[in-house]
């Protein structure tokens, strides 16, 4: 049982969201053997609601995305548990995010449905659950990443371990990102969005999600894609507008696309989206930081005995 209030007025306040991978007894396990526990009051929940009647008398918090419904005012530590969360206004003095932690995971993911989507080898997956064996001529020309050019969405961790990976392949990679330094980590950096779309054979979005990003992929972006482009989503789901990307599938306005995320998780078994031959839907498994947890919460403990040592 999850206790609903705090018990001590002396100790620093730790509030942790927890999930299946990030359960209390795996937390207990990592706390108990890095925090001197006469110095802190660890509480944790988990739903929204649990977190509202404690986050306010708080001074640390861990969680999985933002936490703009909650009174934040007496927060002085926040870690999130990913990479980074969507329209975040956080006002903790010290902030800190899970960055780079599933990077290399994310781009082999990238990779490998890059491939698979090259070479509609969905299409052979399909075939084997019908026990049937059909060989095709393919083009080579189509079905090789030898020469295609790949543009990349968003230069962050994720983002420049995508362009890296491809890059040490021989790929053209572009790249586009509001922050101009991330040139460096591609061939060709864009200067517009247009410029980025047009010229990219393969296009993966790495962004956050915001009011800038939100519906950026529409039926307007996918007319300046190549026809025979293909597009990876590895984001966030609201980054595309899933209607307006079912009708350019349907229609072959564009060859392909790949997504690991999609506006609400899990995708509704009802959705149209499943019915498309050239869509390929993987439930959120580019990064996995499920594996990565002991990491995440080994961070975050070294991150709260600094905040410990130094808080008066």
């Amino acid at each position: 049982m999850i206790k609903s209030h705090w018990t001590t007025t002396d100790k620093i306040k730790v509030l942790i969201d927890t999930n299946k991978y990030f359960t209390k007894e795996a937390w207990g396990g990592i706390l108990n053997k890095t925090i001197n526990s006469a110095k802190v009051e660890v509480m944790f929940y988990t739903n929204k609601y649990e977190g509202y009647k404690l986050i306010k008398d708080a001074q640390v918090m861990f969680s999985f995305g933002d936490n703009n419904y909650y009174n934040k005012s007496k927060l002085e530590l926040q870690y999130y548990g990913i990479s980074q969360p969507d329209n975040s206004t956080n006002s903790a003095a010290n902030v800190y995010y899970a960055k780079g932690i599933s990077s290399s995971s994310v781009a082999e993911y990238c990779l490998a449905y890059a491939l698979i989507a090259l070479n509609n080898f969905g299409k052979y997956f399909r075939y084997q659950h019908q026990n049937k064996w059909q060989q095709e001529i393919k083009s080579s020309e189509s079905s090789t990443l030898s020469g295609k050019s790949i543009g990349v969405l968003g230069l962050g961790n994720n983002g420049r371990k995508i362009a890296e990976i491809f890059r040490k392949l021989g790929c053209q990679v572009y790249g586009y990102d509001i922050m101009n330094d991330a040139e460096k980590d591609v061939d060709v950096f864009c200067g517009c969005i247009g410029e980025f779309l047009e010229s990219s054979d393969i296009v993966i979005c790495s962004v956050n999600l915001t009011q800038d990003t939100q519906n950026l992929f529409n039926k307007d972006s996918f007319l300046k894609m190549k026809e025979n482009a293909i597009l990876i989503n590895v984001s966030r789901g609201g980054v595309i507008n899933e209607s307006d990307l079912y009708l350019v599938l349907k229609n072959k306005g564009i060859a392909g696309a790949v997504l690991d995320v999609t506006v609400n998780e899990p995708l509704s078994r009802y959705s149209k989206l499943w019915s498309l031959d050239n869509l390929i839907i993987t439930p959120h498994i580019s990064g996995n930081i499920n594996k990565y947890s002991s990491e995440v919460m080994e961070d975050f403990a070294g991150k709260l005995n600094q905040f410990i040592d130094t808080y008066v």
